[in-house]
């Protein structure tokens, strides 16, 4: 019997949350806009988890002690930092993909969490192909 996935994102709703994700990448979100601008809970499993990452990385960008300012080359070491690049590389890859496998993808390559070195576009584009394979073996 196959198993029924979820429907692919809205183009609407991929392209908010890729603006999202670019704005905490350059320090320039708050949590305020990003509590105003998307409500996770009616949502996929893929949107909860991209709106956590985002969350996180708002919430502990590092900044300057005395003026607040961000740090973003000590940003770009962080595991928040690495999370948004995945949420990026998924969005941008996963036009047409059921958010089911999206989510599974974002679960497996969250696993090599904060290595730098990962080729994130490739590894998704590798995870998504692999999980297809699967669903279709499936039905």
């Amino acid at each position: 019997m196959a198993m029924a996935l979820t429907p692919v994102l809205s183009d609407e709703l991929r392209s908010q949350l890729l603006s999202l994700c670019q704005a905490a990448l350059r320090g320039a979100l708050t949590l305020e806009d990003l509590h105003d601008t998307l409500q996770p809970h009616v949502c996929t499993a893929l949107v909860q988890y991209v709106y956590a990452d985002i969350e996180d990385a708002v919430e502990h960008l590092p900044g300057h002690w005395l003026t607040g300012a961000p740090l973003l080359e000590e940003f770009m070491r962080s595991p928040e930092h690495f999370q948004l690049r995945l949420d990026v590389a998924l969005l941008e890859n996963g036009g047409g993909i059921p958010a089911d496998v999206l989510a599974e993808c974002h679960r497996a390559l969250s696993a090599g969490r904060g290595v730098a070195t990962v080729d994130l576009p490739s590894a998704v584009l590798q995870c998504i192909a692999s999980h297809t394979r699967l669903s279709e073996r499936a039905e």
